[in-house]
This record gives C-alpha cells, sequence and structure tokens, in this order.
C-alpha cells in the first residue's frame, strides 16, 4: 500500500498545476482601470446589473417604402387655346370676320343635391379653337326641332342668354331670375338685344322671340324682323289671363309646323287641348282660321333610335347620335350609321347634353373644358375651368 501513495501525490499535483489563475489579466477598459487605480469590479456583481436592466423594445419597421425620386409637382392642366384679335373679352360684337362660332364652358358651380346656388358661364370660341368672348353668358344655344326624314335640324341663330352668376338656382335645368336674351348670327355677323324673352325655331331661316310684353318678333336669318305682334293682339283670345299669359305656367304657348306660328294650349271649357288662333306672317296680324292646306296632325313616321339620342352639328352640318353611359359621367358618340366614334368620361354636373360643334364633342376632364375630335381623340382646344366668382 505504501507504493500507491507517489502516484496519488503526482496527480494532485498535476490538477494543481492544470487550474486557471485567480486574477487573470484583463483588457481593453478593465485593463485601463486596473491600470489607473480604480477599483475592479466582481464578475458576479457585473452579471446583477445587466441582468436588472431591461432592454429597450426595436422600433417597428415599415413594410412601406416611399421612393421620392418619382413624385413630381401638381401640374395644372395646360390650356389650349388662342385669343381673336382685337380680343374683346366682354359680350359679342358683332364681326364679319370671325367664321363660325362655338360655345365654350368656362365656370361651373359645384352641385349639391342636384341644386347649384350660382351658374355656369359659357364664353364664345370660333371654331379654330381662338376665344371671342370671356366667359360670361348663363347658356350659349343653338335652337333645334325634330324632323322625321333629317332626325333633326340646326337654326342658323345663335340663342346667348346672360344673368346674375350669384343668382339661386332651384333645380337641374333652371335657374330662378330674369336672363336677358341676344340673338345672334352663328357666324356673329349681327346681333340684336332683347329683354327677358323666349324663342321658338319657325323653319329653316325663321326665328320667333317671344318678349316678356306677350309680343312676338319673327327675325329672319339676317337678322331683320319679318313680322311683328304686339301683345295686345292676343288679349280678345285670353281675356282673363291679363298680360303674361305666354309666361303663365301651364298657360297658352307658341307652337309651329310646317313654317306656320299659332298658339295652343288647354282649354278649360272643352277640357281638352286645342289651338285658339294662327299667327300670320304675311300681314301681321292674327287669325282664328288655320293657312290653306295646314294640317296640325304630326306624321307617326319618326326612325326608332332606341336609346340613341340624334343630334345635329350646327358648324358641319353633321348628323350624330350619342347616349349617356356609367351614371351620365360617359358619353358614346356614333356616327349616322350608328357606328360608334369616342367613348368620353366627363365629370361636369352642368353638361347635361353634349356639346357637338364642328366634329368635335365638348367635354370636362381633369379641371378644364375640352373639345375633343370625334375622329382622331385628340383635344383640339381646352381651358381650365374657372369658379364663377373669378
Amino acid at each position: 500500500m505504501n507504493r500507491a501513495w507517489p502516484a496519488v501525490l503526482a496527480a494532485i499535483l498535476l490538477l494543481t498545476g492544470c487550474a486557471a489563475p485567480t486574477q487573470p489579466a484583463q483588457s481593453g477598459a478593465g485593463s485601463s482601470a486596473a491600470e489607473s487605480g480604480a477599483p475592479a469590479q466582481s464578475s458576479a456583481g457585473s452579471s446583477s446589473a445587466e441582468s436588472s436592466a431591461e432592454p429597450d423594445d426595436p422600433a417597428p419597421v415599415s413594410p412601406v417604402y416611399t421612393d421620392w425620386s418619382k413624385l413630381t409637382p401638381y401640374q395644372p392642366t395646360a390650356p389650349l387655346y388662342s385669343r381673336f384679335q382685337p380680343y374683346q373679352g366682354g359680350a359679342l360684337t358683332a364681326r364679319n370676320d370671325y367664321g363660325p362660332l362655338v360655345p365654350y364652358l368656362g365656370a361651373e358651380p359645384e352641385i349639391q343635391n342636384y341644386i347649384s346656388d350660382r351658374l355656369s358661364l359659357f364664353g364664345l370660341a370660333t371654331a379654330d379653337g381662338r376665344m371671342v368672348t370671356d366667359p360670361i353668358y348663363a347658356s350659349i344655344s343653338v335652337p333645334t326641332c325634330p324632323d322625321p326624314v333629317q332626325q333633326e335640324l340646326a337654326a342658323p341663330f345663335l340663342i346667348l342668354r346672360s344673368g346674375d352668376p350669384d343668382d339661386t338656382g332651384n333645380g337641374m335645368f333652371s335657374q330662378s331670375g330674369d336672363f336677358q336674351c341676344t340673338i345672334a348670327a352663328r357666324d356673329g355677323s349681327w346681333l340684336r338685344e332683347f329683354g327677358s324673352a323666349g324663342t321658338l325655331y319657325l323653319d329653316e331661316d325663321r326665328l320667333a322671340v317671344i318678349d316678356s310684353d306677350d309680343s312676338v318678333t319673327v327675325l329672319t336669318v339676317s337678322g331683320e324682323t319679318a313680322a311683328y305682334f304686339p301683345g295686345s293682339a292676343f288679349t280678345p283670345f285670353f281675356p282673363e289671363n291679363g298680360p303674361g299669359h305666354f309666361s303663365y305656367e301651364g298657360g297658352p304657348q307658341l307652337s309651329s309646323k310646317d313654317g306656320v306660328l299659332y298658339v295652343d294650349g288647354y282649354d278649360e271649357e272643352i277640357e281638352d287641348w286645342r289651338i285658339f288662333c294662327y299667327l300670320d306672317l304675311e300681314h301681321g296680324t292674327v287669325q282664328t282660321n288655320p293657312p290653306a292646306g295646314f294640317s296640325s296632325e304630326w306624321p307617326d313616321n319618326w326612325p326608332n333610335n332606341g336609346n340613341l339620342t340624334p343630334t345635329r352639328d350646327p358648324v358641319s352640318d353633321t348628323l350624330y347620335f350619342f347616349r349617356y353611359l356609367e351614371y351620365g359621367k360617359t358619353i358614346e358618340v356614333l356616327d349616322a350609321d350608328k357606328r360608334r366614334l369616342q367613348t368620353l368620361e366627363c365629370s361636369s354636373s352642368t353638361l347635361y347634353v353634349p356639346l357637338i360643334y364642328n366634329d368635335c364633342c365638348g367635354i370636362v376632364r381633369d379641371g378644364a373644358f375640352c373639345y375633343v375630335d370625334l375622329h382622331s381623340g385628340k383635344d383640339v382646344f381646352r381651358f381650365p375651368l374657372l369658379s364663377n366668382g373669378d
């Protein structure tokens, strides 16, 4: 047994030589602290301080990134028009060098619940895109009438109505207040001013103007007076109405057929609609009997266009058809053979019938009124809309 002790002692000495030193050498910040005489922290104390500090939550990382280099500043719709020289700006002045005139929408109010508190405003431009007037008119139109053969006829007259832009509207298709009426040639070569008047397309080259005093003036295509009927001429037929019977709601109205003017309406005595009198354009008198050969019956051979509406271009005299799609915000325009030409988005709240002039269709897009060529689809006129307070 004495021989086993030297082996045991050798093993103990070997284990003692392999033990780690009790004060290991430090490096970096720990070495600097030891060298400067700062007290050394024990490993147990350091572990306790680190375990008591709660780590901060990492900041959330958004999965969406913005490439700012791709963003460009807002650019308003660029205008595309010039001005007729000399530019008059205000109301139309008669001249012989305009050529055909077309309306454009210049200001459009906001519509809420189908009611507007201001007027839309229209101006006039030449067919090649030169502005003649600022947008100052409440409406600009060319009178039309249906025809069983040609679908629709367009009169050689412009009807310009002006009113107070701040006047309160009472619905989608009408505005309250009085509107002064100006009748002009479609090329602006002549014009005549009337008061608060209505108009009726009589035939190819004549237009009837019904003034607020019940007088009726018949104009020729050159703006001359072909016949005149004072309001008193109709009084014997409507003694109970008094002045203003043509403006009375549900009252008698001026109508025309085959170049004949007559007054018709509901007769309470017979409880039916009838013709009260006829206007003799040759002699300027009012008669109870119709002209020889006249028939008040309308033909029943009207063409069936389905959901398409015919419209005749007053400038090119071309027949087109149109229909509204998608709640009135899309216009489909077709040619005379009912083949589709263009499908156009229109954001207008007041253009209830498309403006088709000079083979172009007027729409509102990106805050501007545009005339789009119906064959090429390109803009040929563009006017950034104003507010009617501008």
